[in-house]
């Protein structure tokens, strides 16, 4: 079988990144022997689908930036020291299906930090999904009105970590129809997946958000019981930046 008719058949079984090593070993009249070359072209071809996939789960995320660890600043005063995000950056909290919950005034950066940690999650291959609040309210309220609400919740079935941002997000009280609906989504997370919240109060104070009642209670209670919480203190990060 010719070279050429290698090339085709690898790219006809969407083998691409294989099929162009190939033929680049091919063209450059590479002596090795046929299992080295393979070995070669099959690494070729497992890094282009690890790297594809990565891509697709970024897409599917929905992170607001691609930062990661290196961008965070450990400003004074802030409400966290680098020793404790240390625990979270193996993504071992996220494996073992627990919570974290950041708090702070707007601007003190927990959307930043929340956008970090949801970078390193897909960087191990885990898929994540980030909603405002409002955002995810609305999606489900458009699946539902086409029909596929199952698939949406098929969807967040399979996320490994849910970060919820923007949450308790305005002063008057949530509806009782998407007060339900955060409950069909958060409590099957917390008890088989991650969730990691971001909102400008602590748990103790989201009953009236959420209209209080047993749905507020019981949401309450379980992130009043989470372990993992960082509070964020200091200056408005983002009045910092309009000075400079």
């Amino acid at each position: 079988m010719s070279a050429l008719t290698w090339v085709d058949g690898l790219r006809g079984l969407k083998m691409r990144a294989m099929a162009e090593r190939f033929a680049r070993q091919e063209g450059s009249g590479d002596a090795r022997a046929f299992v080295e070359r393979l070995a070669e072209g099959v690494v070729a071809e497992a890094e282009a689908r690890a790297q594809r996939a990565m891509e697709r789960r970024c897409v599917q995320a929905r992170v607001p930036s691609a930062v990661g660890p290196e961008d965070v600043r450990y400003a004074p005063g802030r409400g966290f020291l680098k020793r404790e995000l240390q625990e979270f950056l193996d993504v071992r909290w996220v494996r073992e299906h627990e919570h974290l919950v950041l708090t702070g005034a707007s601007g003190r950066g927990k959307t930043f930090l929340a956008s970090v940690l949801a970078n390193l999650v897909l960087r191990a291959g885990l898929t994540v999904r980030f909603y405002d609040v409002p955002d995810l309210l609305g999606e489900w309220a458009a699946y539902d009105a086409n029909g596929e609400l199952p698939r949406f919740r098929r969807l967040l079935a399979r996320t490994d970590l849910l970060v919820l941002d923007d949450w308790g997000h305005r002063d008057e009280p949530l509806d009782r129809k998407d007060v339900g609906v955060l409950r069909r989504v958060v409590l099957p997370a917390l008890e088989k997946r991650s969730v990691l919240v971001v909102a400008k109060s602590p748990p103790e104070a989201w009953s009236d958000w959420l209209g209080g009642g047993d749905t507020a209670e019981e949401l309450c209670d379980w992130f009043s019981r989470v372990p993992h919480r960082l509070d964020f203190k200091g200056p408005s990060m983002r009045e910092r930046k309009q000075r400079k």
